[in-house]
């Protein structure tokens, strides 16, 4: 085996050459090692010879894990006879063959970047003092508060008041006649979201569980369905449940 490599910045080629001898004995080896995984007509499991099983699997049947086993023995080989060389990455490997039944190997390995230190002593750190009051505590203690705060139903005899969730069912005419999508069922709406439209969520402020209201309101005059646009609207709304 000869091997000779090249040295490039944050690189290294190296080439690996081995003669006839060397190639038949690694495949030889190779066969060996992995003779039991080919079944053969005629032979028991890891009995048939390895001419036999390279006609049946085809000549380059060893051929691969045989690259790998010269490779790996003779990179290892080098790496240790090479202690101030570091792979960064797994080599980049081509092969060929000459004339002669031998094979040549080039493996491009890329390493360890050479690291030139800038000034990394007496540097200064200005130490900055940040300051906690009663303010910021109050404030994270009420964020802790509301993230884990969990929704409870209130007592029947509970008014609806700003903030409270009402779930309601509502169904909502103009002129008598109900109109697409002004109904729904267990509908939560956040009072003071001012999510409806005109003052539909104000009505229902002071409104108890299992109360029945008709709420009026008046659709914008240029509300985006044009037979509701400018339109007064009246929903019949049943308090379900305030959160």
């Amino acid at each position: 085996m000869k091997i000779k490599t090249e040295n490039k910045a944050n690189r290294i080629v190296v080439e690996m050459s081995f003669d006839k001898k060397e190639w038949d004995t690694a495949v030889d080896t190779v066969y060996k090692k992995n003779a039991g995984k080919f079944k053969v007509q005629g032979f028991r499991i890891g009995k048939a010879p390895r001419k036999i099983i390279e006609q049946q699997y085809g000549e380059s049947v060893f051929t691969q894990d045989a690259i790998h086993e010269l490779f790996s023995a003779e990179l290892g080989r080098f790496l240790d006879e090479n202690p101030q060389v570091h792979l960064a990455d797994y080599p980049h490997l081509d092969f060929g063959f000459n004339k002669e039944g031998g094979i040549k190997m080039v493996a491009t390995c890329t390493t360890d970047p050479e690291v030139k230190l800038g000034k990394y002593t007496g540097l200064e750190i200005k130490k900055t003092e940040i300051k906690i009051g009663d303010k910021e505590v109050d404030g994270y203690i009420g964020r802790i508060q509301e993230s884990r705060a969990k929704q409870v139903a209130a007592d029947k005899g509970y008014p609806i008041a700003n903030g409270d969730i009402a779930v309601i069912d509502f169904a909502g005419s103009v002129g008598g006649k109900y109109f697409d999508g002004g109904t729904a069922k267990n509908y939560e709406l956040v009072i003071g979201s001012h999510s409806f439209i005109d003052n539909f969520e104000e009505q229902l402020i002071g409104l108890k569980i299992g109360a029945k209201k008709d709420v009026m309101v008046k659709f914008p005059a240029d509300y985006g369905v044009k037979n509701l646009a400018g339109a007064g609207a009246k929903f019949e709304v049943t308090v379900n449940n305030i959160l």
